[in-house]
């Protein structure tokens, strides 16, 4: 089987973008995101996420049992601290909520609990 695949001719990324976006040098990083990532995305993203989470209680009673539903706030705290993980590094995931003091980022414990 002979595949060719098709080339796609590079267009500049202005040539994207719509024309309600207003965004400048006192933009945040947040709003440029949250332009591109619609609210109905986000709360679709966290029905879903729900509904998986309902669905696992379901076929297993001991899962999850702290659960609480996600909340587009807390979907975006979530995006933030996973985001932040790129560029801070840390050997596991624990120890981005680590207390010792040799290695501690005690911002990621504020926003969100680990096992949240």
């Amino acid at each position: 089987m002979n595949y060719s695949p098709v080339v796609q001719m590079f267009q500049r990324p202005q040539e994207h973008f719509h024309a309600d976006f207003r965004r400048d040098e006192k933009s945040t990083p947040l709003e440029i995101l949250k332009f591109f990532w619609e609210d109905a995305i986000v709360c679709e993203i966290c029905t879903e996420t729900n509904r998986y989470a309902d669905t696992i209680k379901v076929n297993n009673r001991r899962a999850l049992r702290k659960w609480t539903p996600l909340s587009p706030d807390e979907f975006w705290k979530f995006m933030g601290l996973s985001s932040l993980m790129g560029v801070v590094k840390k050997s596991s995931i624990r120890d981005y909520w680590s207390t010792d003091e040799m290695i501690a980022t005690p911002f990621f414990r504020k926003i969100m609990t680990r096992d949240r």
